[in-house]
């Protein structure tokens, strides 16, 4: 399979995808179509970057821009339904009163249908048939690279990007501290993952350890993040001035559900550290071809690291081919 035709099959792929549960959206409340959406819509963002270099990088990052919009439409709609899939998959970690349960539960409903006619309004606004049209258009244009100077060409750019989203998430590892940067972390690891996937579709090879270490650190970001995301919405919910006033005592109790969803934000980060120098490890072979030292003493792995980051700056320089 060439090139082009890696890239076909994986924009083709993703785009139905995105169709498909772009109109499950727009009629129904299905809860997967949610996720599969802002998935697809993020996975398509990836070869629109390469694009850029061939098709225009102005078109191609308003497109980007609309998938994005898109995206970040129905963020709000997706953290309500982790936490009510948390809820119901564990009911014994809010409360023992069902009455409380199924209050909390009925909130959250409330929460969800208010948050999902906003982000259909926003998603109209965002206008998603032309951007389905236009990554048509480029798929048409895309079949035209038909001389063995494009393939290269594209194969080129598209390992010049995948290396520099590497670099960029291993010169900006996870810090023991919660905040901005490590949700930040987290998007770049989605985008070095999706690059991945991009690159393999792309010159044929599985590298199937890079991605295994990938998704399993993006499941540990993942996870911090849905706690992250439920702290702050239990605890909107519970400061509620009309709520409090009508029920302090099951406002409290929503309160310790958000405490404990913070404490644990906590230990997911232990196991975040824990892990991640697994996945630079694996960073560094597969993308950058270098040896795994972790055998070695503290000291040469410092050497190394330092030894590294030179030489990725050099290949990165030598790598060409258009953006």
């Amino acid at each position: 399979m060439s090139p082009t035709d890696g890239l076909l099959k994986f924009i083709t792929k993703h785009l139905e995808r995105l169709d498909d549960s772009l109109t499950r959206v727009m009629a129904t409340r299905d809860i997967e179509s949610v996720h599969i959406l802002r998935v697809s819509s993020r996975r398509l963002s990836e070869p629109l970057e390469l694009l850029a270099g061939f098709f225009g990088r102005k078109r191609c990052l308003r497109l980007r821009s609309g998938l994005g919009d898109i995206r970040d439409a129905l963020r709000r709609v997706r953290d309500v339904d982790v936490l009510r899939l948390a809820i119901a998959g564990d009911q014994s970690g809010f409360a023992s009163d069902p009455e409380d349960l199924a209050k909390l539960q009925g909130v959250l409903a409330i929460e969800r249908e208010s948050d999902l006619i906003a982000a259909r309004h926003q998603i109209e606004r965002a206008d998603p048939s032309r951007v389905l049209r236009v990554m048509d258009a480029l798929c048409e244009k895309l079949r035209g690279l038909e001389s063995r100077r494009d393939e290269k060409d594209l194969l080129r750019a598209a390992r010049r990007l995948w290396q520099e989203k590497a670099k960029r998430l291993i010169d900006r590892p996870p810090t023991r501290e919660h905040g901005p940067g490590l949700h930040k972390t987290r998007i770049r690891l989605k985008a070095f993952r999706y690059s991945t996937e991009l690159v393999c579709r792309l010159d044929g090879q599985t590298r199937d350890d890079l991605l295994k270490a990938s998704a399993s650190m993006q499941d540990r970001l993942g996870a911090w993040n849905d706690h992250f995301c439920a702290a702050r919405m239990l605890g909107q919910i519970a400061q509620d001035e009309q709520t409090l006033s009508a029920g302090p005592l099951w406002c409290a109790s929503v309160l310790e559900f958000a405490a404990r969803r913070a404490r644990a934000m906590t230990d997911e980060l232990g196991e975040i550290m824990i892990s991640w120098p697994r996945l630079r490890r694996a960073i560094e072979a597969d993308v950058f071809g270098r040896p795994d030292r972790s055998g070695s003493s503290v000291t040469a792995k410092g050497k190394v690291a330092s030894s590294l980051e030179r030489a990725t700056e050099g290949d990165l320089r030598m790598a060409g081919g258009p953006a």
